[in-house]
């Protein structure tokens, strides 16, 4: 026996039935959404054309690739997002080759080879106002980093002031270890930063890929922390970053100057003491002083 639906219902069906057919197509497109894919390449060039040790060229370039993952999207978990980046860093150093000085002028140079370079979770809540990440990265992405001084090649003033590695275990990219970090925000423009991250110079030797999560080689944590303000401008006001902050560095180190007797160690010829323990503090700014002229033609 045959039942054919009344006319005025074929409708209905036609429209129940796309419906059932475009829902995985959306659920499809959602999941193709949530990967935000990351490529870049840096490369950076140097020559030493008087003093140092000699003459000489060195080139050193960083490839990143990774994506974003909006688990949102994926899965339905709000304010969550995995982050997944992997660099090849590649050629040599001017300042170790031709300079003889301790600070890079290539800065792209350091953990070489092929590593996972960050993969952590990052959960934001009560409306984005409070910011927490974990997982497998670096202290150096998250604090004392530069919107104004992120554009130099050398070290001594791109990716973050040269101090706070030389007065500490400050963890660094591309080199990932454990790590944690929260950020309150008190007001739109008020934030309170705290991270702790793993100190293991095993994964900062050549042939480590980042893959070696053991806490065998672990010589301590390094704690930073700051309070800041931050405005970010465009509304007509003062781009403005002002931050008070510190660290506080429980892991192993060796003496830069002296040996366990405390007489210089380059005069006594004993080893260097092995030391633990230091701390420091900074404060630092950034303001812009002019805006553009909103009368002024586009250029």
């Amino acid at each position: 026996m045959t039942v054919l639906a009344p006319r005025h219902a074929r409708p209905r069906l036609l429209c129940l039935s796309l419906a059932l057919a475009l829902t995985p197509l959306a659920h499809a497109q959602d999941a193709a959404d949530a990967f935000k894919l990351k490529l870049g390449y840096t490369g950076e060039a140097a020559s030493m054309i008087d003093g140092g040790r000699k003459n000489g060229d060195a080139y050193a370039g960083q490839l990143m690739v990774g994506t974003d993952v909006d688990m949102d999207r994926l899965f339905g978990w709000g304010g969550a997002t995995v982050k997944l980046y992997v660099t090849n860093r590649h050629g040599t150093n001017l300042a170790n080759s031709s300079i003889g000085n301790s600070t890079s002028v290539q800065e792209i140079y350091g953990g070489q080879g092929t590593r996972l370079a960050n993969f952590t979770l990052l959960q934001k809540l009560f409306d984005d106002r409070l910011e927490l990440e974990a997982g497998r990265s670096v202290a150096n992405i998250h604090f004392l980093g530069s919107d104004l001084c992120q554009y130099f090649q050398g070290n001594s003033a791109c990716g973050n002031p040269t101090f706070v590695f030389r007065t500490s275990n400050f963890t660094y990219w591309p080199v990932s270890s454990w790590a944690a970090h929260a950020t309150a925000w008190v007001t739109p423009k008020v934030y309170v930063h705290v991270g702790a991250y793993e100190v293991n110079p095993v994964q900062a030797q050549d042939g480590q890929h980042g893959l070696k999560w053991s806490t065998d080689d672990t010589t301590g944590v390094v704690v930073p922390y700051a309070v800041g303000y931050k405005n970010k401008g465009g509304d007509g006001s003062m781009a403005a970053m002002y931050e008070l902050g510190g660290w506080q560095d429980n892991s192993d180190y060796t003496d830069p100057l002296r040996d366990r007797n405390g007489n210089p160690a380059v005069l006594s010829g004993l080893g260097y003491e092995n030391k633990q323990g230091r701390s420091g503090m900074f404060a630092r700014f950034e303001q812009q002083v002019t805006n553009p002229d909103p009368s002024a033609p586009a250029a």
